[in-house]
C-alpha cells in the first residue's frame, strides 16, 4: 500500500488591500533572498508587465545611484549603467517629449523607469 503524496501548496496570508507599504530595506533583503535561491529570473519573468510597478521616493533613488556610482564594478555593468543613466520609457516617446539624459544630475526623476506618476 502506497502513502498519499504530500501537497506542495503552501498557505499564506494574502494582502487585504490593493497596495502594501514595505520598507525599502525589507525589499532589498527579500530580493537578495530570492537571488540567493536562484529564483531571480523566474520572478523577473512573472513581473514584466505594466501592472507590476512600484513607487520609490527620490531620496531612495539617489542613495541607490550614489552606491552604484561609487563602485566601478557595478557602474560598468549593463544594469549599473541603466541605474545611473536610465532609459527612455515608451510613454515619454509616445508623448513626443525627448528628455535630456535621465539621471539625478539633470534633476530628471524618470530614471530607471521611476517616474513621478501614479
Amino acid at each position: 500500500m502506497t502513502s498519499k503524496a504530500k501537497s506542495t501548496d503552501v498557505k499564506f496570508d494574502r494582502p487585504r488591500s490593493r497596495y502594501v507599504q514595505l520598507k525599502f530595506g525589507d525589499v532589498v533583503q527579500i530580493l537578495a533572498m530570492i537571488d540567493s535561491h536562484g529564483q531571480s529570473k523566474k520572478l523577473a519573468g512573472k513581473t514584466k508587465g505594466d501592472e507590476h510597478k512600484i513607487r520609490v521616493p527620490s531620496a531612495t533613488v539617489i542613495a541607490v545611484k550614489e552606491l552604484v556610482a561609487a563602485h566601478p564594478e557595478m557602474r560598468r555593468s549593463a544594469l549599473g549603467k541603466r541605474v545611473l543613466y536610465g532609459r527612455k520609457t515608451t510613454k515619454i516617446k509616445a508623448a513626443g517629449v525627448v528628455p535630456a539624459a535621465e539621471s539625478v544630475a539633470t534633476g530628471n526623476n524618470l530614471c530607471c523607469g521611476f517616474g513621478a506618476g501614479g
